[in-house]
């Protein structure tokens, strides 16, 4: 882990938005959401266990971006090896960068992922059935505090009723922006 900021643990745990990068075997990149330009909004536990493909013999899954190794490297279930042994692992924090390894089991397993569906997932390349895959996972930080927009800042005081009106129907949402930016004021 890198970055490991202490930051937001009382945020919803459920939805976290991060930068993922996979790498196959080769080192060839198999998906890079940084090259694309857009994180990823993932929600956590929207993988359930009953997925992971090697267990499933012969039946037909849905196969997604965002594998169950990611997940657990998220939320260190226990799954991936790191509980075998090779030590334990605390959930990644908010603005935290982890580097992990996972297993064919907890990725595409003896399946893989063909051509097509490599381009339907938007995956740069298929995968080889039992391929070992590197991914980088950073998670993004957020502020406590909720940004209004949609109102109108530079009204006059004549209107402050109006205003304070419209301050509480406008939408309101959280900043969230990678670590080096935090509190996402500074961003470019």
């Amino acid at each position: 882990d890198d970055n490991d900021s202490n930051s937001n643990d009382d945020d919803d745990p459920n939805v976290v938005l991060m930068h993922l990068r996979a790498l196959k075997r080769d080192g060839s990149i198999l998906l890079d959401t940084r090259q694309e330009g857009r994180p990823v909004l993932f929600r956590l536990g929207s993988i359930a266990a009953e997925e992971l493909y090697y267990i499933n013999e012969g039946k037909a899954l849905s196969k997604g971006r965002i594998p169950l190794g990611v997940q657990d490297a998220i939320l260190a279930q226990g799954t991936a090896s790191w509980e075998g042994g090779y030590g334990k692992a605390d959930a990644m924090r908010y603005g935290g960068l982890r580097m992990v390894v996972v297993p064919p089991e907890l990725a595409y397993g003896t399946n893989g992922v063909s051509r097509y569906e490599a381009y339907k997932l938007g995956l740069k390349a298929p995968v080889a059935r039992n391929e070992l895959l590197r991914y980088e996972i950073e998670l993004f930080r957020c502020n406590d505090d909720r940004v209004t927009y949609g109102a109108d800042a530079n009204a006059n005081d004549a209107n402050t009723d109006t205003n304070a009106a419209a301050a509480a129907a406008a939408p309101k949402a959280r900043a969230c922006c990678l670590d080096e930016f935090y509190p996402c004021q500074k961003m470019p």
